[in-house]
């Protein structure tokens, strides 16, 4: 065997590089080292890293918890540069290091960009407005609201970004039946000083108290105590 290659846990073998140590079983399209066991009968498919930190703790990691590298190497199967953590710190610890999604690799990642506008709350940035607004950089739907779908237990769940930052401004999630409305009235912004939480009732009296004369409906109104009105004229009530 060549002096490089060391059993990490038995059976799972590594090649020692500085600092790392690669796996040398064949990668995934998303840069990681799988292995697949026989469990009661039945071929079971592990990424291998997880496999190695399982075996470093002595437990088994619950299914809603990550296998995270510290050193960013996604086919490193060092124990000592693996962490178990949740989604969200695995979320968050991934826009800290200023990282996208790569196809992973046996050496450190590339630079990439330098991420756009300003971050709110981790993983939603916004461009800085004049007026005081935070314009999110996620996409818009057609009413203006930036939102984004994410993929939790197979199922695809769509999030407005407004409303994850008004309840990571709370400290706990919006009240079902309330909305994150906007005082600045720019369906985009995601600026926590111009969000606020209000029933329906309460956002579409906001709405209409703001809204400017319009010819939803009509009327005619004539001059009172006018014996011979010659036209009456038209106004625009609310």
């Amino acid at each position: 065997m060549d002096d490089n290659i060391v059993e990490v846990i038995p059976g799972i073998f590594g090649g020692v590089q500085p600092g790392c140590i690669i796996s040398t079983l064949t990668k995934s399209s998303r840069g990681y080292a799988n292995k697949r066991l026989r469990i009661n009968g039945e071929w079971k498919t592990f990424t291998v890293h997880r496999l190695v930190l399982e075996h470093s703790l002595g437990l088994q990691l619950r299914p809603e918890y990550f296998a995270c590298h510290t050193c960013k190497v996604r086919n490193c199967i060092n124990p000592n540069h693996l962490w178990s953590g949740s989604r969200r710190e695995n979320s968050q610890d991934r826009f800290k290091e200023g990282r996208i999604k790569d196809v992973g690799s046996t050496s450190a990642p590339l630079p990439q960009k330098k991420l756009r506008g300003q971050e709110i709350i981790p993983g939603i940035r916004a461009q800085i407005q004049r007026n005081g607004c935070r314009i999110c950089t996620w996409a818009k739907r057609s009413d203006g609201y930036a939102i984004k779908g994410t993929k939790i237990n197979g199922k695809t769940k769509s999030f407005y970004a407004h409303r994850l930052v008004r309840s990571h401004k709370l400290g706990r999630p919006v009240k079902p039946g309330y909305f994150a409305c906007h005082s600045c009235d720019d369906h985009g912004c995601i600026n926590p000083d111009h969000l606020w939480s209000g029933t329906p009732a309460d956002n579409s009296r906001d709405g209409k108290r703001k809204k400017p004369l319009s010819f939803r409906s009509r009327q005619y109104i004539c001059p009172p105590l006018s014996s011979n009105p010659i036209r009456c004229g038209r106004f625009a009530i609310f």
